[in-house]
């Protein structure tokens, strides 16, 4: 099954939920949401922002943001738990959160739990903005963006989806590969996953507002059967993000993340603790590129008037007339900018082939400036009402 399809596109058939079903895929969102924002506050409040030494191990840092991974001797557990019947017939999941979990449900499979913690300029809004892609072909620029090595996926199905009045609110059932580097391809195929993908906002327990991203695999019985060309993994991983100043956003990811066998454990904790930490830090960039990428869509569907420019006028930023780099017009304004102070930015699009093309996209900084202050929540809607998030793909 899925050997012959077309690359991006779901390997197996239609999935229709029912109403009841949908509803329980709410529950579940919202009792992992609610056990991980407690444990959340277990390490803001009790640990005071700090992973104890005894039990978590410093494993890389990027930017502002360090990445742990948990002591082999503190895990308590072997393994990731198997999936569990919903109250239906028709689909099974796993409940297995990051905090609840008893050590005995963890007895089949290997697992590496990982933590990124730090933070990042922006605000949470933009954050989860950036984490957001509630259709296939987010799902496609989001990987570009956050450098996740996705090879293949699809959204299966949406439950809920962003819309005007809630921008960030979305909860969808997604399939997705993720490309093994080359070092491990020697070792093991890719493996893949069929998982809750669900956004938004909630509340800490003193009324405070935070982002969240979740992430949660799912099992429907008959109905997303393993593949064999790949290895199916199972993850449970959140990320939350908490505005502590006006311009500077708490960054707080959790990952259990399922190991093929316990020998592939240095070659696989690398690659899930550098995903981990760099999705949680890109999504600020993935944000300012989805404002980018509507403000230019916005542009040529408006037609607006960009005035002509030629060598011989002098750049707009820094007024010079340049006989060397002389650059050309911006994007958004069309006015004349040399190449030393313009901003290059490479934009991908998904073509009429399926194929993901990139080219470069010319901006002069007062433009790209006006682009990031615009607020997340005006993009999402602009995208909205361009029929955007309309459909799976």
């Amino acid at each position: 099954m899925g050997s012959s399809k077309a690359q991006y596109t779901s390997p197996y058939a239609p999935l229709v939920l029912t109403a009841k079903e949908h509803k329980q895929l709410r529950q579940l969102a919202e009792s992992l949401i609610e056990v991980n924002v407690d444990s959340y506050e277990e390490f803001l409040y009790v640990n005071e922002g700090k992973l104890p030494e005894r039990e978590w191990k410093f494993f890389r840092r990027d930017e502002q943001v360090e990445t742990y991974v948990r002591r082999r001797d503190k895990y308590n557990l072997n393994g990731f738990g198997a999936p569990q019947k919903l109250h239906g017939d028709s689909f099974t999941r796993t409940v297995t959160s990051l905090s609840s979990t008893r050590s005995e449900e963890f007895s089949s499979l290997n697992v590496a739990d990982i933590r990124s913690i730090g933070k990042r300029d922006g605000t949470i809004e933009e954050a989860v903005h950036g984490a957001m892609c509630p259709t296939t072909e987010m799902m496609r620029y989001n990987s570009e963006y956050l450098e996740d090595g996705m090879e293949d996926g699809c959204v299966l199905a949406i439950i809920d989806n962003v819309t005007q009045e809630d921008p960030f609110t979305s909860l969808s059932v997604r399939w997705g590969v993720t490309e093994n580097s080359p070092i491990l391809r020697k070792v093991i195929k890719s493996y893949d996953h069929v998982y809750l993908d669900a956004t938004g906002f909630t509340q800490l327990s003193n009324g405070e507002r935070v982002g969240y991203h979740l992430v949660h695999s799912v099992d429907f019985k008959g109905t997303t059967p393993h593949l064999s060309q790949y290895f199916r993994g199972q993850v449970a991983a959140i990320g939350f993000w908490r505005q502590i100043e006006p311009n500077v956003v708490q960054i707080h990811g959790h990952g259990v993340y399922t190991l093929p066998f316990e020998r592939a454990r240095n070659l696989f904790i690398p690659a899930i603790a550098t995903s981990l930490s760099k999705s949680m830090i890109h999504v600020f960039y993935a944000s300012t590129m989805k404002k980018l990428r509507c403000a230019i869509q916005e542009q040529r569907m408006q037609m607006l008037f960009r005035p002509q420019w030629s060598a011989h006028h002098p750049c707009s930023v820094c007024k010079k007339k340049r006989t060397m780099h002389k650059g050309s017009s911006c994007e958004l304004c069309g006015e004349h900018v040399c190449k030393l102070c313009r901003i290059t930015h490479k934009m991908p699009t998904v073509e009429l082939d399926n194929k993901m093309h990139h080219s470069k996209t010319h901006l002069c900084p007062f433009c790209l400036l006006t682009v990031s202050n615009k607020t997340a929540a005006e993009t999402v809607r602009a995208e909205v009402g361009a029929g955007q998030y309309g459909s799976l793909q």
